[in-house]
């Protein structure tokens, strides 16, 4: 090595050096801000119907932490379960820190059925987790009622580099019920995917629920030799109308496709190199999934209950009061919850009416779902109720009813009756003995009981005082002094705005602001999603502009982004807004007239928080 070389040779061992040092730097940073995040668990089965011979995934992910045992797994009868190990996955996004462990266990069913795989559970720093129950339906080989998704093969039966599928559950659905299903994108390792758009259905016949963070799970497979990533969004349909419907998914996505691979031998043979000199850009690829035909029944008005509410799925309910001992008069909380898989959106249980032994109050509710789809959890029906008699002895049952789609049939379910003190009330008791007096008699006024009321007034005074000497009318003298100096100092300071540059800057943007306030809602009215978003785009823009001499739209998200205090909220919202933003603008995506409606107060608020920031830096 030559004298000469030595010098860049050290420069290049020291900026690695210092490069590994502050990327541990980094990952310390991240291991502790995760360890601060609260833990979840889910499980989801990969697929939910296969054929004898075929072979499933158990997926368990526990989130929030970056490690985590497996949890123990339960024998069942006509399934063997294999443990395949972990893999661990911690990102670091703008700042904030994500990790996960998932564990991965392999299915092997013995014979045909329907399975149940228990709830799983682990205990992380304390905190117990659970996950749902699943449902792996086997079904005779060959038999054609489940298939294993897969990627598409092209003309020479070779599996295509981007493919997509839907996996819906292979029986008759009802109208308005919540049908889970997987959407799986499969993306061969070689493809580099820049943007994928939010999927859709084809049919107007279903309407499609969504995860809140709306980030598909991924993992890797090999097919045919090759190693593909599968991204797996969970979603859910309902069906809202009856008949033979053709379903099927669509997205776009951008990505580079493989060359044409060139033969110069070494590194050149890279794909990246392939992508680089061909000089092309990223593709945009539409994609669907194989067309599935469904047929959606209503439900049947035969055996229907009186007191369905149109719930489908499967569930339990149970019920609880507090207190079980208690005064006649005094209330009683009634807890109603129905637990289970369903549409809980349409889960009610009829409240307890007044008559003459209750006296009761408006039910209240509130859901907590198990799963990121909700489709699992429960709902709970809290109500007051007064008893207003010492005989009463219980609570009585409470009814509930649901259509179970599986077994095609209603399914009435009633809680045990709740044993119940009622004591005697002390005022009945002292009603009771007055009138027990014979007449004349004078019964003296329980300890308990509250003096009685007087409404008889008492002397009457005149304050000889004249009114000038009174306080109240001294004060009222200053009112027009204040009136008269509040007056003067705002003229002085609408002289001062209207001789200032900047104030009148600050009106035009406000006024344009307002401008593209009116053109969102103009675009909501007429259904214009793209309209809508460019008008909120530059409204925001408008907002956040700092200099009269360069236009509002020629803001790009990163010079907005440095104009918004760094990890406030403000700056999520607008990172979203432009994101969905831009999502329309290159997808032609169309929203209902719901969710432009929400944009807009979303978009109406972050101005405001933008405003009230704006103005205490100032």
């Amino acid at each position: 090595m030559s004298l000469r070389q030595r010098p860049r040779v050290v420069a290049r061992v020291w900026s690695r050096a210092l490069l590994f040092l502050f990327a541990a730097l980094a990952l310390g940073a991240a291991c502790a801000q995760t360890a601060h995040a609260r833990a979840a668990m889910t499980a989801r089965l990969q697929p939910r119907q296969i054929e004898l011979g075929q072979s499933a995934r158990l997926l368990i992910t526990v989130s929030g932490v970056q490690s985590a045992p497996a949890p123990r797994l339960p024998q069942i009868d006509g399934l063997r379960l294999q443990s395949l190990g972990q893999t661990t996955s911690v990102q670091i996004v703008n700042g904030e820190v994500s990790a996960e462990v998932t564990h991965n266990v392999l299915i092997e069913p013995l014979r045909t059925g329907r399975f149940t795989i228990p709830s799983l559970s682990l205990t992380i720093d304390g905190e117990r987790l659970s996950t749902t129950p699943l449902v792996l339906e086997v079904v005779a080989s060959g038999s054609g009622s489940a298939q294993l998704s897969r990627p598409d093969e092209d003309g020479q039966g070779r599996a295509k580099p981007v493919s997509l599928h839907l996996d819906v559950p292979r029986r008759d659905l009802y109208v308005g019920e919540l049908v889970p299903v997987e959407l799986r994108l499969y993306v061969r390792e070689d493809v580099r995917v820049t943007e994928v758009t939010a999927p859709m259905l084809s049919s107007n016949a279903f309407t499609i629920s969504r995860p809140r963070d709306g980030q598909p799970a991924q993992n890797t497979e090999i097919i045919d030799g090759a190693r593909y990533i599968v991204a797996t969004f969970p979603l859910a349909i309902s069906p809202v109308t009856t008949g033979e419907h053709v379903l099927e998914a669509k997205l776009e996505l951008s990505a580079y496709l493989p060359a044409a691979r060139r033969r110069f031998g070494g590194v050149m043979d890279d794909p990246f190199f392939d992508a680089f000199f061909g000089g092309r850009g990223p593709k945009k690829i539409p994609l669907s999934s194989p067309a599935r035909n469904v047929r959606v029944l209503p439900l049947p008005e035969e055996a229907r209950p009186a007191d369905f509410s149109g719930a489908i799925g499967r569930f339990s309910v149970a019920a609880s009061a507090s207190p079980k001992q208690v005064t006649a008069g005094d209330p009683v909380t009634l807890t109603v919850t129905v637990s289970g898989q369903g549409n809980f959106d349409r889960v009610e249980v009829p409240p307890m009416t007044t008559d003459a032994e209750w006296k009761t109050y408006a039910a209240t509710t509130k859901f907590e779902p198990t799963d990121e789809l909700g489709f699992a959890g429960r709902k709970i029906f809290e109500q007051a109720i007064v008893p207003q008699s010492d005989a009463l002895t219980a609570v009585p049952s409470r009814s509930f009813s649901y259509f179970d789609p599986e077994k095609r049939r209603y399914v009435e379910l009633a809680t045990e009756p709740i044993a119940l003190a009622v004591i005697a009330s002390p005022r009945t008791v002292a009603r009771g003995v007055a009138g027990a007096a014979k007449g004349g008699a004078t019964i003296a006024t329980p300890e308990w009981e509250l003096a009685p009321n007087h409404i008889a007034p008492g002397a009457l005074t005149r304050d000889a005082r004249p009114v000038t000497s009174q306080t109240w009318f001294l004060a009222l003298q200053a009112v027009p002094l204040l009136a008269l100096a509040a007056a003067t100092l705002w003229a002085r300071r609408r002289d001062r705005l209207w001789a200032d540059p900047t104030y009148h800057r600050r009106l035009a943007a406000r006024r344009r602001v307002d401008e593209e306030v009116e053109a969102m809602q103009r675009a909501a009215s007429a259904g214009d999603t793209q309209a809508f978003f460019a008008a909120a785009r530059r409204a925001v823009q408008a907002r956040l502009s700092a200099s009269p001499e360069r236009a509002a739209e020629s803001l790009t998200l990163a010079e907005m982004e440095a104009l918004v205090e760094p990890g406030s909220e403000q700056l999520a919202e607008l990172r979203a807004l432009v994101g969905q933003a831009d999502a329309v603008a290159y997808s032609g995506e169309h929203l209902p007239p719901e969710k432009l409606a929400a944009w807009r107060e979303r978009t109406v608020a972050l101005l405001r928080a933008l405003d009230r920031a704006k103005g205490r830096k100032r």
